[in-house]
């Protein structure tokens, strides 16, 4: 039963924060993408092979939360890529100083 609470502890603020920010920063589509990918398999096994409500609903929870980061990199695809170029310029700039 812990991991679902820690689950959204950890996810949570990042998908707030996020949406403030308009950008994802440096979330990696790959990484995030495997994660999602492994929870919908989690959630496929569970109802498949398990009969256990509570598992099925920590799965259940990662695999929106994770979904949702996944989303949100594809969303603001453009706006991070901007914001990205940005900060490496100034620190380009920064360094030549």
């Amino acid at each position: 039963f812990a991991p679902t609470p820690i689950s959204v502890a950890s996810r949570l603020p990042q998908i707030v924060r996020n949406l403030r920010q308009g950008h994802t920063g440096e979330l990696s589509l790959l990484t995030m993408g495997m994660q999602a990918a492994g929870n919908a398999a989690r959630v496929f096994t569970t109802v498949t092979q398990i009969d256990d409500w509570v598992v099925l609903t920590g799965h259940v929870t990662a695999l929106c939360l994770n979904g949702t980061l996944l989303l949100q990199i594809v969303v603001y695809w453009k706006a991070t890529h901007h914001v990205n170029r940005e900060v490496a310029e100034a620190r380009a700039n920064k360094k030549g100083q």
